[in-house]
């Protein structure tokens, strides 16, 4: 195969494994977006109930969740950073805390801002008196349910990369174990035995089970 002819190879397969990488990051999101759907539903109630009809009551739950989902990837992302650098409890509480304020007002001023610019200016009146201060409040909950979420989720990945690494050096001690020259005489011996006494053999065998039974018990 000349190099001009593989270059549409090792472009598929580079191809592919770009899109083997994207496939998990995509996979993520969808699960990430889909998690919001119970707070897409209550909002929408929300909005239903004050008398709007089901369209614009889903519009304007869309308006206003799709920014806290928005904003709450970065802090998924820090909580999963945060057990990955073993940050201390008595940091991480001050800094949740901080944070967590920060996106609920985060949260409320960007949606008082598409009501200025696009809702009717005695909805965002209403907005502002009745709902904004609620909206805070709410933010810090759904704040505190992304973190702690990004948290297990860090501390489920480590767990599992603990017991994969638990597990790898315990075969590598076995492999150290059983060495692949005893191995092969043993058997090599056992091998040129078996044509002159094969009771011989059928002992050698149960002593050379014995052994690695107690090697694979040490």
């Amino acid at each position: 195969m000349s190099v001009t002819s593989s270059r549409p190879v090792v472009r598929a397969a580079a191809a592919g494994s770009g899109a083997a990488r994207r496939l998990p990051a995509l996979r993520a999101a969808g699960l990430y977006a889909l998690a919001w759907s119970p707070v897409v539903v209550l909002y929408t109630a929300a909005i239903a109930s004050m008398g709007s009809g089901l369209r614009p009551a889903i519009e304007g739950s869309l308006t206003s969740v799709l920014p806290a989902m928005l904003l709450g990837a970065p802090v998924l992302a820090m909580g999963r950073r945060l057990v990955d650098r073993n940050v201390a409890l008595r940091r991480a509480v001050p800094l949740h805390l901080g944070l967590a304020v920060l996106f609920g007002l985060a949260w409320t001023g960007v949606n008082a801002l598409l009501m200025l610019l696009f809702a009717p200016r005695p909805v965002f009146d209403m907005y502002v008196r009745m709902a904004a201060g609620w909206q805070v409040i709410s933010g810090l909950f759904i704040y505190a349910a992304i973190a702690a979420i990004g948290h297990a989720l860090a501390t489920a990945r480590r767990l599992r990369e603990r017991e994969a690494a638990a597990a790898r050096a315990e075969l590598h001690a076995l492999r150290a174990q059983l060495d692949p020259h005893f191995l092969f005489n043993t058997l090599h011996s056992l091998t040129a035995l078996a044509r002159k006494d094969g009771t011989a053999v059928e002992r050698g065998l149960e002593r050379f089970g014995d052994l690695l039974r107690y090697v694979l018990d040490a």
